[in-house]
């Protein structure tokens, strides 16, 4: 990213990731398509997609979109060989608000907008999202349960944590190696206190 908030991205761009139109590789920087300047990009580990905000405080996402982890509420657009749920060039998130971060890991991504909220889509097999269910996919973005205000939240590889606005710690998804750090190792669907001081 420029200091104008230009977005370059490069790679094996086969699912539309590198965000600049079409899905050849490429071995050196090139711009993502658009007039999207942004102020933070988040790359999605393995599953080849990007988000962004931008300057405005809107949220951006290309690449692999086969969990709806774009959050355009659709999996319908379909780019590459073979052709499969994507986009390969940045789409808005169906969000409102004006959001100030975004984290996408493996198949979700999360984002936090002005009023200390937490929004998350995706993939949420281990219940990643937040939102007390454990259904596969959610193709647009809908808001943690609790209703807590957040400070800052990071993405991993299908769970989530945030920051509360008074600093306690909540996570909320995959726990199978403690990650959470609820004190045991069962998956939590709503974000749960971190045990500790």
């Amino acid at each position: 990213m420029t200091r104008a908030g230009a977005v370059y991205c490069w790679g094996r761009n086969e699912l539309g990731e590198a965000g600049a139109g079409g899905t050849s590789p490429h071995p050196k920087p090139a711009r993502v398509e658009g007039s999207l300047a942004a102020t933070l990009v988040s790359a999605g580990v393995q599953f080849d997609y990007s988000c962004a905000v931008a300057r405005d405080g809107s949220l951006y996402c290309w690449g692999a979109n086969c969990y709806g982890q774009l959050g355009v509420d659709s999996t319908t657009e379909q780019c590459g060989t073979p052709a499969m749920p994507c986009s390969s060039t940045p789409k808005a998130v169906h969000a409102s608000g004006r959001f100030l971060s975004v984290g996408g890991s493996f198949t979700h991504a999360c984002a936090l907008d002005s009023a200390g909220v937490i929004s998350c889509w995706g993939e949420n097999n281990e219940g990643q999202l937040g939102n007390g269910a454990e259904t596969v996919s959610i193709a647009g973005p809908a808001p943690v349960r609790g209703g807590a205000t957040y400070k800052a939240l990071a993405v991993g590889r299908q769970f989530t944590c945030g920051i509360t606005a008074d600093g306690a710690a909540q996570c909320w998804g995959r726990n199978s190696e403690g990650q959470l750090g609820t004190g045991d190792t069962e998956r939590k669907t709503i974000p749960t206190a971190v045990v500790g001081p």
